[in-house]
């Protein structure tokens, strides 16, 4: 943006130039000579042309921001998948060099400054996101507990886990083990399903968008067309903050016997993962809106069928009306997905397409209408409907890159060691701001009546 700025600069040079010549006939502007107006008329045309090539720069330099932030998206998300390291140098330093959650905690504890290189890593997120930490950034890039506790959560909501010695008591064995049994989690599957996600987002942030379009008239020789012009409005994010909260003890602290801070690490980030996912997929309508609204709540997206006045069975013309209500919509822009729990999946595996048929709803593959089904208890299973109180479920369907997840700074890690001061335990609570949005409504569509107990 520096050239940028330099040719707004002359810009407003030149306007003050045209201004000065302006002023000295101000007392009488028709007795100005006629090289002073081209004098004026030049100076305000070479204003206005350094200002339209100052506004196309940045239009441009804006154009490619976005792209980059987009392309940040994905690398990251591939070096994910493929256990790379980060490409920028600060990512790559972050993932090489030893970083301490518990050594922060242990400082903030006992009342003294952080230092070291969990200090410059603070200072630097804190500059690179132009905003200080309510207590301490942690950075994304760093590696946690990757065993089979940790399948399907890759994605940044709301779990209290108190880890002392007496709820978390097989902390302190006389054997020491290779890893923590971890806790048993729903599966985190919008990322993996394509929604895109932005990063370090600043301020609201809005993603225009185009919402009518210029109408064709057949009109007779020598008459006008009518006029219709396109319309256009904005998808606006606005922080949203999730939070997490864990205990740590002082002895966990002093005399960890397994590697906690690893497990500190993981059980954060998996906490908020799962919380946020839930969020993006059944996040309520509420006021004020504390939360996210998920798929299952938003106005736009549909229901496409009904199972009957109390809910019901799946059905195979209910999986083709999921698919239908998009296409409908001009919405379907890509690959459909399906989103459902654990129960449904059961229901569909063993429910024929038609009649006694040996052709059932869900093939082996795990697909429906031959497209993928991404199964999370996240998808809640205790709607209602009729006389069908709490055991209904939900299925949705979607073209899951017109789902934009938007993060403002790195996870924000607060400490209290206050509430738990007596015992020398410290508070650790996690915060991120986030919302998530879809670019069209109609790319997604719903059922909420499943039966899967019949």
């Amino acid at each position: 943006m520096i050239k940028s700025q330099e040719i707004r600069q002359r810009a407003a040079k030149l306007r003050a130039e045209a201004q000065t010549v302006l002023s000295r006939f101000e007392d009488d502007p028709s007795g100005m000579p006629e090289a002073e107006m081209r004098s004026y008329e030049d100076l305000i045309a070479k204003a206005e042309a350094s200002l339209a090539e100052a506004e196309g720069i940045e239009q441009r330099e804006d154009r490619l921001n976005k792209l980059d932030a987009r392309l940040r998206v994905r690398n990251e998300s591939r070096r994910q998948q493929e256990g790379d390291e980060p490409e920028d140098a600060f990512g790559r330093e972050i993932a090489r060099r030893k970083y301490s959650v518990l050594s922060v905690c242990r400082a903030i504890s006992e009342h003294r400054p952080i230092q070291g290189w969990e200090a410059e890593v603070n200072q630097e997120l804190a500059k690179r996101f132009d905003k200080p930490a309510q207590g301490f950034y942690l950075p994304m890039q760093l590696p946690y507990v990757r065993s089979q506790a940790n399948r399907g959560s890759r994605a940044l909501g709301y779990e209290f886990r108190d880890l002392d010695t007496t709820t978390g008591a097989g902390l302190v064995p006389t054997i020491k083990p290779p890893t923590v049994i971890d806790a048993l989690r729903a599966r985190c599957v919008l990322v993996q399903a394509g929604a895109e996600l932005l990063t370090d987002l600043v301020g609201n942030f809005s993603l225009p968008k185009q919402t009518g379009v210029e109408s064709v008239t057949w009109v007779a020789q020598g008459a006008g067309p009518s006029q219709g012009n396109s319309t256009f409005g904005t998808v606006d994010f606005t922080p949203k903050t999730a939070s997490a909260r864990t205990l740590i003890t002082r002895r966990m602290m002093l005399q960890p016997s397994i590697d906690v801070e690893m497990y500190v690490r993981g059980s954060i980030i998996k906490s908020m993962a799962v919380g946020i996912d839930l969020a993006g997929i059944n996040g309520a309508v509420a006021s004020p809106q504390l939360s996210p609204i998920g798929l299952l709540n938003r106005t736009g997206v549909v229901t496409a069928a009904s199972l009957g006045t109390d809910g019901g069975a799946l059905t195979w013309a209910a999986i083709l009306a999921l698919e239908s209500s998009i296409a409908a919509a001009n919405a379907d822009l890509g690959e459909i997905k399906y989103l459902t729990n654990s129960k449904v999946v059961g229901q569909a595996k063993r429910t024929p397409k038609a009649g006694t048929f040996p052709v059932f709803v869900m093939a082996d593959d795990r697909t429906m209408n031959g497209a993928p089904t991404l199964v999370s208890n996240n998808v809640p299973s205790n709607l209602s409907k009729g006389a069908s109180s709490g055991i209904l479920s939900a299925v949705i369907a979607g073209v899951f890159e017109e789902l934009v997840m938007g993060t403002w700074g790195a996870l924000d890690l607060l400490t209290d060691p206050y509430t738990g001061g007596s015992a020398g335990s410290l508070n650790l609570y996690a915060l991120q701001d986030l919302d998530i949005q879809t670019r069209y409504d109609e790319a997604f569509s719903k059922l909420v009546d499943v039966n899967a107990a019949l």
